[in-house]
């Protein structure tokens, strides 16, 4: 990792803040102002200083390959946001661990975990695998999927999002059935082991969007045919939480405990609600036991479902159900 932005600031503490950063950035969908950028990281900072920090925090997430798109308005604050192009960046794929957004950022940090002189390696540990838990924040290119050749179904769907293309599919939906369609990729994400796709139906009217499992299609044959991907397209409307894959069966309250409520909103990104005191957020569920070990992981405390609270308890006490 680069020169300490902040004198005197551990390595930890550095990588903790860009990882924020990062993760900050790319949960908003309309970007995030230079301002809350500065007032968020840096808020014990005189302004010239938080100006100066979070230019050379932003010139270091750009060395690792992420790259930044920024709006000027006259008399309003720069907005940054997270640019496409950096899923198609080949740095991305130069990392260990593929499965995150983390990778680098992890693979920035992971020496430390083998440094005698780092003081911090149980509590580093602790986070990096907790921050590892947010698996819907996953993108990846297509290279950097492990086994993945250029004639694999995951490769083609994935060169077709980068260059707008139709692709003609068998898709297998649940009763075993398959069914064909021509599909306009708009964007992808990694959940668990799977590669979800967000794509329209260019045949039906409305070309309303739905998820695409990847290990679900049984043929992929890219066209020539482009076609023009919504201008208000945006893939983290359709990333879910650990607990939420399959019918909702329930809806609970989480508190949080020590963390910051900007950490809260993007822990939770689209998938709940925060409530205006940013103190507790509300998530459907579709696994009780997912839900109960994903706010024990993650430092929540939930309010006000039984089942959850229960489940909850017993991970808390070291016993099962």
């Amino acid at each position: 990792m680069g020169e300490r932005t902040i004198p005197g600031e551990a390595d930890y503490e550095h990588a903790q803040r860009l990882l924020k950063i990062l993760l900050h950035i790319a949960s908003m969908r309309n970007g995030v102002s230079s301002k809350t950028l500065r007032d968020t990281y840096y808020p014990n900072k005189l302004l010239d200083s938080q100006r100066k920090y979070l230019r050379r925090d932003l010139e270091e997430l750009r060395s690792f390959g992420v790259v930044l798109d920024e709006e000027r308005a006259t008399g309003q604050p720069t907005k940054f946001k997270l640019s496409e192009a950096t899923w198609a960046d080949t740095t991305w794929a130069e990392a260990d661990t593929q499965d995150s957004i983390l990778s680098l950022i992890d693979l920035q940090c992971r020496p430390l975990l083998s440094d005698p002189t780092f003081d911090n390696t149980a509590q580093l540990s602790s986070a990096l695998a907790k921050l590892r838990t947010i698996k819907a924040l996953t993108f990846d290119s297509p290279e950097s999927l492990p086994g993945q050749s250029r004639s694999s179904n995951t490769y083609k769907l994935m060169e077709a999002c980068a260059l707008g293309h139709l692709c003609n599919v068998e898709y297998t939906v649940k009763s075993g059935e398959a069914h064909a369609h021509v599909l306009e990729p708009y964007g992808y994400y990694r959940y668990g082991s799977h590669t979800y796709f967000v794509c329209g139906d260019h045949d039906n009217s409305s070309r309303e969007a739905r998820r695409y499992r990847d290990d679900r299609f049984v043929t992929v044959k890219q066209s020539a045919e482009t076609f023009e991907k919504p201008s208000d397209f945006d893939a983290n409307r359709y990333r879910l939480l650990p607990f939420q894959v399959g019918k909702s069966i329930g809806t609970t309250t989480f508190r949080k405990s020590d963390m910051t409520t900007e950490d809260l909103k993007m822990l939770v990104g689209p998938c709940g609600t925060v409530s205006d005191d940013g103190a507790r957020a509300s998530v459907a569920y579709s696994d009780v036991g997912k839900a109960a070990s994903w706010a024990v992981a993650n430092g929540l405390v939930p309010l006000n479902d039984d089942d959850v609270c229960q489940a909850w308890t017993a991970i808390v006490n070291g016993s099962s159900l």
